[in-house]
This record gives C-alpha cells, sequence and structure tokens, in this order.
C-alpha cells in the first residue's frame, strides 16, 4: 500500500540542507516553487545550499508491515493504519530532520479516500470533501520533535472525558471494546490533574488521546497529546485481573509523565534517553500512589523496577545510565532496565536525599526553563542544587556516568564495624567507589551519611546495625551474619533488601545454596507482593537453571502461601501470581485443577493462568488443546495467559509444536517476544537454542528494530545456553547486526554466571 505526501519546510540556511528519509519515493524538489536539484541515495535528501525559503519535497511512501514507521496494524475486522517513531521511525514516514534536538511546529492536512477517522497529535479544525476524498486539518503543533509526531487512519470508537479544557479521549478500532477503556480514561484524568499540580505546569496541548493499537511493537508511545498503546497495557474488561488493572494504570501515567518530561523537554541526544524514561518510570509511581495509595506501589516499584535492572548492572558488560551514543543504530539498545529502572531507582535515592519538596521544585523549574526545547542532564542536576543546595551534581553524576553500583560489606570487630565499598559484579566484586547517600538505623536511631570513601567505620555493637533503611539506596549489603540481618529488618521494604542482597551473593558464589534457603524459608509466612514476588521470580531463575535443586523448597515454599491467601480478601494480584506459579511446579496441584480448563471462560481471572499453566504440564498433548483454546479467545489478555503456558509445556514434540506456533502465522508479530518465556524452561534447552537459531533474523523482520532482538539474547541465552555454551558463544560471536553488541555481551556474561551456579548447586 503507497501513499502520496508533499512536506513544505521552511528553511535558511548558508549550507545544504539535509533531510532524512528512507526508503520514500522522491519525485519533486523545488524552492519557492522553483524546481532545484538535489541528491538522494534511499537515506539522505541533500540539497545544495545555501537554501532559503521554503523547501518542498513531493514525494511516495509505503506503508510496512513491519511494526516501526507507518504500518498496518491489523484485527479481526480489517487493520488501521498507525504510526510509531521512536527513535528514528519519522524517516520512514516523511523527509525530516529526524533528531531529538531539532524541533519544529508542524500545520498536517491529511486526505483519506474513504469516510475514514484521522487522529493526529492536535485536534481537527476543519474535516471536509473533497470529491471522493475525506480531508481532515489539523490545528499546529507546538515545538516538537520528529520522533513524537503521530497518525492513525482507519475507524476509530472513542469513549471521551474532560479534564478542565482538556478533552481526554479513548479510541479503539473495535466498537465492542470500547467500555474496556474506561479504566484508562480514569486513570489519565487523575494523573494528568496530578501531574499539573506537582510541577505547576499545565498539561499543555487541549487534547490527550488514549489509542489502542491491535499490533504494536512497544508497550506504549508517548506521542504527544496521541500516546499509542498494545491492548493490554490500555484494556480491562470484566475477564482482566489485579495485575492487569495495575499494569493499565502504570503504563498510562508512565505515558502521560512524559508529556512534560520528553516532550515538552526532550533530551539533546539519546545518550540522555533516561532523562525522559527514567523519569517517566518514577513519576508513574508517584502517581499512582496518589490516586491508588492502598495499593502498596513502591512495593511494586522495587520488584519491578529495581530488582531487574539490579541484576543487569552486576554484569561487567552493563552500560551507565548516561551512556554515549555514537550513532542512531545504537539508540535501540538502551531502551532497558538501566534506561528505565535502574535511573528511575537512582531517583529515588535522590529525592529521599535531597528531600521530596526540593526535588520538586528542581523538577518544576527545570521543565520551565527548558520548555519547548532540549535539555541535559547537567541542566536538571543544577536546577535541583540550586534548589536544595546540596551537591546534587557531583553526587548523581558519579552514578549516571558511570556503570554498575557498589556494594557494602560490612565487617565486624571488637571496636565495632567497618564498610568497605566496592564494585558489585557477578563475576567478582572490582575495586571502585560511589558517593553513597546511606540511610541507616544504629542503636536504634536512624541517620544518614554520604560515604565517599572506600571505608567508613563505626564504634558500637554490631549486631545494632542496619544499612538502607526503607530500601531507598541503589546498593547491595553483605553483611556476616545474614539470618540476623533479616531478623533486624523492620518492615517489608527492609526484609526485601536482604533477601534481594543475599540472593545476588548466592548467584556470585559468595554464599551457599543452604544460606539462601534459609532466608527463604524465614519469609515463607510472610504474604506481601514485593516479598512473595522476588521470592518467586528468584526460586523460578533457580528453578530454571536446575530444578532437581530447589524444587522441594520452592514446592513447599507455594503451597504455604497458597494455604494462607485461602480465605483472604483482596491481594487477588499476589494470589494470580502464586497459583499460576505452583501449577508449573507443583504436579499434584497441577493434577487437581487442569480439569477446569473446559470451562476456561466460566472461571475467575484470578484462576485461568494457573489452570492453563497447569494442562500445560500434566494434560495430554497439551498443545492441541491449548491452540484450540487460544484461537476461541478474543482478548490478548486471555490469548497470552494460553501463549505462556504453551511454551511452558515440558513433553519436548508438544513444545516443539508450540515454537513452531509463534511463526505460523497466527499468533501476533509483537508476540514474537513470548519466545523468551520458553526460554526459561529447563526442559528443552536444545530445542529452544536450535529454534533461534534459525529464526533470530525474524525479530528484526517483524520490528523494524534491532534493540529486541538484543534483548531477546539478554534474557533468553543465558538460560538457554546451560549445558551447551560453547555452541551459544560461537553462534553469537559470528553475528554481525548493528544495534545487538550489547544484548550479546550481557547475554554471554549471564550465562557464565548461571552455567557456573548450575555446576556448583
Amino acid at each position: 500500500m503507497s501513499y502520496e505526501g508533499v512536506v513544505d519546510v521552511h528553511v535558511n540556511s548558508a549550507g545544504d540542507l539535509v533531510l532524512n528519509a528512507v526508503d520514500l519515493k522522491v519525485r519533486a524538489v523545488e524552492v519557492d516553487g522553483r524546481p532545484v536539484d538535489y541528491f538522494y541515495d534511499g537515506r539522505v535528501l541533500r540539497v545544495r545550499g545555501p537554501v532559503s525559503g521554503v523547501v518542498r519535497v513531493v514525494f511516495e511512501g509505503r506503508v510496512s508491515d513491519k511494526l516501526l514507521g507507518i504500518y498496518r496494524a491489523p484485527y479481526g475486522g480489517g487493520y488501521i493504519i498507525t504510526t510509531q517513531f521512536e527513535p528514528t521511525g519519522a524517516r520512514y514516514f516523511i523527509p525530516c530532520v529526524d533528531h531529538p534536538a531539532a524541533k519544529a511546529r508542524f500545520r498536517v492536512r491529511v486526505s483519506v479516500d474513504g469516510d475514514y477517522d484521522v487522529i493526529f497529535n492536535t485536534p481537527s479544525v476543519r474535516v471536509y470533501w473533497d470529491g471522493p476524498w475525506k480531508v481532515f486539518e489539523f490545528a499546529e503543533t507546538p515545538r516538537m520533535s520528529t520522533y513524537l509526531l503521530y497518525l492513525g487512519i482507519g475507524r476509530f470508537f472513542e469513549s471521551r472525558d474532560r479534564v478542565g479544557s482538556i478533552d481526554a479521549i479513548f479510541a479503539t478500532p473495535i466498537r465492542d471494546r470500547v467500555e474496556d477503556g474506561r479504566f484508562a480514561l480514569d486513570v489519565a484524568k487523575g494523573v494528568l490533574e496530578f501531574y499539573s499540580n506537582y510541577f505547576g505546569i499545565p498539561y499543555p496541548l487541549p487534547k490527550l488521546h488514549l489509542i489502542h493499537v491491535p499490533e504494536f511493537a512497544a508497550g506504549a508511545m508517548e506521542n504527544w497529546g496521541a500516546i499509542t498503546f498494545r491492548e493490554t497495557a490500555l484494556l480491562v474488561g470484566r475477564g482482566s485481573t489485579e495485575l492487569t488493572r495495575r499494569r493499565v494504570a502504570e503504563v498510562v501515567a508512565h505515558e502521560i509523565a512524559h508529556q512534560w518530561f520528553g516532550n515538552l523537554v526532550t533530551m539533546r541526544w539519546w545518550d540522555d534517553l533516561w532523562l525522559n524514561e527514567s523519569f517517566a518510570t518514577f513519576m508513574s509511581y508517584k502517581a499512582m500512589d496518589r490516586l491508588f495509595p492502598d495499593w502498596g506501589v513502591w512495593y511494586r516499584f522495587l520488584a519491578d523496577e529495581t530488582t531487574g535492572s539490579m541484576l543487569r548492572d552486576s554484569l561487567m558488560s552493563t552500560h551507565p545510565v548516561h551512556v554515549p551514543i555514537s550513532s542512531e543504530e545504537e539508540a535501540f539498545e538502551i531502551f532497558d532496565d538501566i534506561s528505565y529502572g535502574k535511573g528511575a531507582s537512582l531517583l529515588r535515592m535522590l529525592e529521599n536525599y535531597v528531600g521530596e519538596e526540593d526535588f520538586r521544585r528542581g523538577l518544576s523549574n527545570y521543565l520551565r526553563k527548558y520548555a519547548y526545547s532540549n535539555a541535559t542532564e547537567d541542566d536538571l542536576w543544577g536546577s535541583i542544587e540550586e534548589v536544595s543546595g546540596k551537591p546534587v551534581t557531583r553526587v548523581m553524576k558519579a552514578w549516571v556516568d558511570k556503570p554498575g553500583h557498589p556494594v557494602i560489606v560490612v565487617e565486624e570487630s571488637g571496636k565495632g564495624v567497618t564498610l568497605r565499598q566496592s564494585r558489585f559484579v557477578l563475576g567478582g566484586n572490582t575495586a571502585d567507589t560511589w558517593p553513597i547517600p546511606i540511610v541507616y538505623r544504629f542503636n536504634g536511631a536512624v541517620n544518614t551519611v554520604l560515604m565517599e570513601r572506600d571505608t567508613l567505620m563505626f564504634s558500637g555493637s554490631p549486631g545494632s546495625l542496619f544499612l538502607n533503611v526503607n530500601g531507598s539506596g541503589y546498593y547491595r549489603v553483605k553483611y556476616s551474619d545474614w539470618s540476623r540481618a533479616l531478623s533486624s529488618a523492620s518492615n517489608h521494604l527492609e526484609r526485601w533488601n536482604v533477601i534481594n542482597d543475599a540472593y545476588a551473593h548466592l548467584l556470585q558464589g559468595s554464599i551457599g545454596l543452604n544460606e539462601y534457603l534459609g532466608l527463604v524459608k524465614s519469609v515463607s509466612d510472610i504474604v506481601n507482593y514485593l516479598l512473595t514476588t522476588t521470592v518467586i521470580s528468584q526460586l523460578g531463575t533457580l528453578y530454571s537453571i536446575k530444578p532437581s535443586a530447589v524444587k522441594e523448597v520452592f514446592t513447599e515454599y507455594l503451597r504455604t502461601q497458597s494455604n494462607l491467601l485461602e480465605g483472604v480478601s483482596g491481594m487477588d494480584d499476589v494470589r494470580e501470581l502464586v497459583l499460576s506459579r505452583r501449577a508449573l511446579v507443583d504436579e499434584d496441584y497441577a493434577r487437581s485443577i487442569a480439569g477446569l480448563i473446559k470451562d476456561y471462560q466460566g472461571l475467575s481471572p484470578v484462576m485461568r493462568q494457573a489452570v492453563v499453566n497447569a494442562y500445560a504440564v500434566v494434560g495430554d498433548k497439551p498443545f492441541e488443546t491449548l491452540r484450540g483454546l487460544y484461537k476461541s479467545l478474543v482478548t490478548d489478555e486471555d490469548r497470552n495467559k494460553v501463549l505462556a503456558a504453551m511454551l511452558s509445556i515440558t513433553n519436548r514434540d508438544e513444545y516443539q509444536r508450540s515454537l513452531d506456533f509463534l511463526i505460523s502465522g497466527e499468533v501476533k508479530r509483537q508476540d514474537l517476544q513470548f519466545f523468551t518465556v520458553g526460554s526459561r524452561n529447563p526442559y528443552v534447552r536444545d530445542l529452544n537454542l536450535g529454534w533461534f537459531m534459525v529464526n533470530y533474523k525474524r525479530f528484526i523482520e517483524a520490528y523494524g528494530d534491532p534493540g529486541v532482538l538484543s534483548r531477546v539474547i539478554t534474557y533468553s541465552i543465558p538460560l538457554i545456553g546451560i549445558g551447551q555454551e560453547g555452541e551459544v558463544e560461537g553462534f553469537l560471536r559470528g553475528l554481525s547486526i548493528p544495534g545487538i553488541e550489547m544484548g550479546i555481551k550481557a547475554g554471554l556474561e549471564l550465562m557464565r554466571t548461571y552455567s557456573r551456579l548450575f555446576h556448583n548447586i
């Protein structure tokens, strides 16, 4: 499918005009109505300078089947045309200066050959018919970068509301799903009000669309005034679980935070991507905490943001939060745990260090000063430092500009306690120091200190010291007595600290499995989202590495948690996690519920994942039954549950059919990444490796983004490679694909860690 376009660029340049334009057909270039010579090589359009006046480019483009640029997003009733431009997709759509530091105002007119709807960043100011063409003219945008432009064409069904003078609009191409956008729209209203008040800057556009895109590579995208979402990040229906509700709220809050952080003030270059993503991540939890104070969102923050980023940051192959980017291709790789989770965790630590009000005032001043422009990390640190009077620049640059994080080793003696810091690395610690804002409890009193050297001494009883009170610090601790440290923890945040640090030291090899499992047994009678999720994730990884080493303890932990949850109202998010994982590990439990699959639609939402998981483990030839169920379902939320179950099948022949199903055309392209779920299946590593070696190119073909393949390698290879290390390393070293180098290094390094653990437990 092709389209025709005309771009007018107002230019006054003493040099050449250079526009990005990838795979477009340029038909003519004019300056002030006069044809001029130009050069176009399929990637760059150059007009010899000096160039002054209105440059008009007449071109033709194509609507892609890749999930990048302008593409078709199919659904049951047809398809919509939609766009995804971050980081460099706008150049596949129109000739433009496709760079985050290049901002412009855009006036857009779109003609469609039928009675379709068109969504753009701004509202339409005029819609009329010109013969067979329906023409939409849109209001001029604010100054903005090209990666934030959006265009959607199709038949959309809407639900509308207002927040003051702002139109809040949910749009979907599926009529039957309009009501399923109501929850997200209500969240959007609340967070718009929260951010406007928190920053002291009103939302700057007259409308905000939340757009359901049926086929979408990312979870969501913050296009200014026209945010796009995949279904599972936006829709909440009668069959949705509490986990889905909370994910939708977080994603909506995250993308709306970008309307200030990223859209109003944009990073100058992709090396400061974290200025967008870390702040949107951190602010989304602050907004949810205000809207849903009973959710315990900071538990979720530590479980979902800090835990994963610290694991990634424990590798020598990690990268700084502020990461040097020498080419635009490299930008695809840094949409990862470091740019999101680590950066957000450092902001939480900074807020705790300077105080909530000084942090807020510093952010507000920063946004006001650089509104409709670009900024760097130094601009942000300077703003917070000016308000707080604390050495923010010196402290934070040490954390943001270099990779890794510290570990504080607690050494006890008769005179007191000595703290020693170094860089924590799974392969062995290395010498390094950070200025660490430590919140500690000593002799019953809570105090703070900035530890800037490699050692710090306390005199007093060693047993009365606890580090990282309330878990605000981004560092690990190694205690000489882990059980005593756990008993000294005063709340779930601190218990999480101890469990999380002990697990990291287990992976490193500096404590033994039995010592770690003893700590797990000590918290097995505590039901809490943060602790329960963390322990299940840790035991789940150990089970994926070597099932026999932890199966007994894992099964008993899940049984205990299940029993504690019986008769407890609420906590459906925890209940779903416990029961779905128990169905994969406890065969007796799986057999007791597998038959319920016959009435899948009649099950309570909290039980659906557990039942399909159980059938995958103990069902007779489970693939065909699960495939039939998958095809009968209408929501992505339910289909994803079944797809995850398929990739948990332990029978080798049946599992191979599940892998083939991923690329059969019956599964959405966006869900090819579910391969990472299958990579955790310890019984079929060789099948996963064989499939990946044949099909790895599909990830780039589907998404048009090498960063997706990079992340798949990071998350999948460490477990697939156990027992096949030489073959895996040889294969990955032989790949020559720009934009996956970080993933290869991280995947291989973590594979070596897991392989070492496999032989030692």
